[in-house]
């Protein structure tokens, strides 16, 4: 494996700001004229990178699915969110994986840190045995959506990882 690389971005003023890596169809409408976003990247290769996007001000409605083969492991903060329908003000995990859907309406502040891997990567972490049960979990409201829950005590090591990660990443 390669040297990790870190790249920072950020956008202003209602910019598609942050645009994700392995999904199609997203688009951000912002509901405000001024939108501070910025977006922070782990690079380990081309299949393996961790994201950390802040949303500093303004807010936005984001959909979109993610591709074929793709896995994305996200863990969300926000006092004012509403994923899939759903509002909520509690610490969120999300799986979204391979052509599953995503919607939410955000408000800042809120920040993810995400572990995204291709399709590669993915098919060694979830046999196909076990992405067929994925799968059918994902639809049960008749679309393939992604799973999200409230943050559980077990995968808070795997977030203070990812957050670890982009810390020392900085650092060097």
């Amino acid at each position: 494996m390669s040297r990790p690389t870190f790249t920072i971005k950020t956008e202003a003023d209602g910019e598609q700001a942050g645009l994700s890596e392995g999904w199609s169809n997203i688009s951000y409408k912002f509901s405000s004229h001024l939108l501070r976003f910025e977006k922070e990247t782990l690079r380990f290769s081309d299949r393996l990178f961790i994201e950390h996007k802040t949303l500093h001000e303004g807010s936005a409605r984001i959909t979109g699915c993610i591709d074929e083969g793709r896995m994305s492991l996200l863990f969300f903060k926000s006092d004012k969110a509403k994923f899939l329908g759903h509002s909520s003000k509690e610490d969120l995990m999300s799986l979204s994986f391979s052509g599953s859907s995503w919607d939410a309406v955000v408000s800042a502040l809120a920040e993810s840190f995400s572990l995204q891997t291709n399709s590669i990567i993915t098919e060694t972490i979830i046999p196909t045995e076990h992405a067929i049960l994925i799968k059918k979990k994902m639809s049960k409201t008749g679309r393939l959506e992604a799973l999200i829950s409230s943050m559980i005590p077990e995968a808070e090591p795997l977030s203070q990882a990812l957050k670890q990660g982009i810390y020392f990443a900085k650092k060097n």
